[in-house]
């Protein structure tokens, strides 16, 4: 019996669903919550601050996250792109003629769930797929999420919601195990903002913003694309904001609408 091929994606609960929101219902009422997740501030933030909320008192219950949290969380934009890959290979299989399977695998830590509440996950996220793929979940912390396990496990896309400590942890190990051929999906999160001087080095070099440069810089061992804070923001809080954008540029051409990014080779030495 010939096996068939499975083309995988792994995902973080931390992009698939908003869970800042479900650690700042704990610190916030309801009403102040609702107001901060769809302002402007929140969806399009450069960093995982936010107004009138102690930092390390956020820290504090990111770092010791308790089961309510998830639920206490919505659905983040980034389902929906999840989603689409998964669709765009059942659609690639129907006109190459093709019978791959496709399994996305969530990475829940650091939750810890009993077998009923991963089978719930399993249930839901299945249930609003409405595709038919493989669902595994597994709890797999940053250090044991290695450049070497996604290359292995034949893994194509990987979301991870924390981009700094994947980088410090994996970097020297990406210099032996390559993942250019594999895609890693961050959000457009700054951890240390960077001097004024640095972004005027950045900007002479061609770059519009230190993602852009970090993609180039890190471009000879791993894939990288850092996607807009919209996509982990709700789902349709998200959507509005996208459907907006997408209504008031409609008639521009897509070189246009990512003119500022595009890096011309003769800029960059």
């Amino acid at each position: 019996m010939t096996t068939k091929e499975t083309i995988k994606l792994m995902a973080d609960i931390d992009s698939l669903l908003d869970i800042r929101q479900g650690i700042l219902s704990k610190i916030i009422d309801e009403d102040k919550l609702l107001d901060l997740i769809s302002s402007d501030k929140y969806v399009f933030r450069d960093m995982d601050e936010f107004d009138n909320v102690n930092k390390d008192e956020y820290n504090r219950i990111n770092n010791n996250r308790t089961v309510d949290i998830i639920s206490k969380s919505t659905v983040a934009f980034m389902f929906n792109i999840v989603k689409n890959k998964l669709v765009n290979i059942e659609k690639r299989n129907v006109y190459l003629n093709e019978s791959k399977t496709t399994e996305l695998i969530i990475n829940i830590y650091p939750f810890k769930l009993t077998n009923k509440e991963t089978e719930d996950i399993i249930d839901v996220i299945f249930t609003k797929l409405n595709i038919n793929t493989f669902i595994t979940i597994v709890n797999m912390s940053i250090k044991d999420l290695t450049p070497r396990f996604i290359k292995d496990s034949g893994i194509v896309s990987t979301f991870i919601y924390n981009s700094k400590d994947w980088l410090d942890t994996h970097m020297k190990e990406l210099e032996a195990n390559k993942l250019t051929d594999n895609v890693i999906y961050f959000p457009s999160i700054i951890y240390n903002k960077p001097s004024k001087d640095d972004l005027d080095k950045i900007t002479k070099l061609g770059f519009n913003d230190i993602f852009s440069f970090t993609e180039y810089i890190l471009s000879a061992n791993v894939t990288i694309n850092f996607l807009p804070m919209v996509f982990y923001s709700n789902i349709l809080t998200a959507s509005g904001y996208i459907n907006k954008f997408n209504s008031i540029n409609k008639d521009k051409k897509l070189n246009e609408l990512f003119e500022e990014n595009i890096v011309k080779e003769k800029e960059v030495p």
